[in-house]
């Protein structure tokens, strides 16, 4: 049975650097792999609206965007899509971790990966999202079901404050003859 493939937006304004991606993955994986180049940040929001990406390689230096905060940018339309900062300014630790509390899945140096390691990123991100978006759906439905159980404790508290107040009543009611 064949695997469904990945599809794998690189968000890449150099043609070499896109070109050197593409050859590091295509015929890499056991998984098949559909690589979508874009050159700038607003295709690469037009083309996340549209759906059916499984992962976003992004780069922080495009000509209409730069920065960290691209990855927030690039959630936006997509926020349960992975993303993988695929880098090639220098490294810095800090811009990582911002990259990273902005959701950003992974933090790579193009300098600096390998094949393998950015197939594994890929995978890994994608299946943390997996398992994020599982967990979400968890929480969601325990926090309706405690919002269900929350609703019947107070009609039961409401009910039982109505049968108290009919005891009263019963009590106080003169004796039938």
């Amino acid at each position: 049975m064949a695997e469904t493939p990945i599809t794998v937006l690189l968000v890449e304004d150099s043609p070499t650097q896109a070109e050197l991606v593409k050859t590091m993955l295509v015929g890499k994986s056991g998984v098949p792999l559909i690589i979508e180049w874009v050159e700038r940040l607003s295709a690469a929001l037009t083309r996340l609206a549209r759906g059916g990406i499984d992962v976003v390689l992004l780069d922080l230096m495009l000509p209409d965007g730069s920065g960290v905060e691209m990855v927030t940018t690039v959630l936006r339309p997509a926020p349960t899509v992975p993303v993988i900062v695929l880098t090639g300014t220098f490294p810095d630790e800090t811009i990582a971790l911002e990259a990273l509390r902005r959701g950003a899945q992974d933090y790579l140096f193009k300098d600096e990966v390998e094949p393998h390691d950015l197939l594994r990123a890929i995978h890994h991100a994608i299946e943390r999202r997996r398992v994020l978006t599982a967990l979400q759906q968890k929480i969601e439905e325990l926090e309706r079901l405690t919002r269900i159980m929350l609703d019947r404790e107070e009609r039961i508290l409401a009910l039982k404050e109505e049968a108290k107040a009919l005891r009263a009543q019963l009590a106080a009611a003169p004796p039938r003859s």
